[in-house]
């Protein structure tokens, strides 16, 4: 019988790995960095956007706010993770 191999998010590109990519966030699609990107950590987010949601939600949804919330993290404390523009150090920076 005819069956059709499904491709890998690494081979596709979508309208969001357009923008991202459009304002700097990430790989452009065909790079060996975006395949590996998508290969690995599918429909990976840059960390502003997942900031963005989770703000949102804790505030809209649980009347969070930077001036009231500490916040507590377990992310791994490594030179990958503390760069400036990465998420601990965004979270860090607002609350």
């Amino acid at each position: 019988p005819f069956q059709t191999r499904r491709r890998g998010r690494e081979q596709e590109e979508t309208a969001v790995d357009r923008v991202y990519h459009w304002v700097g966030k990430s790989p452009a699609f065909g790079s060996e960095c975006f395949e590996s990107l998508q290969k690995y950590f599918p429909n990976a987010m840059p960390a502003k956007v997942v900031h963005n949601r989770t703000r949102a939600v804790l505030e809209q949804e649980f009347g969070f706010s930077a001036e009231t919330t500490l916040l507590g993290s377990s992310f791994c404390p490594d030179e990958i993770n503390n760069q400036g523009r990465d998420l601990p150090v965004v979270m860090r920076d607002y609350y």
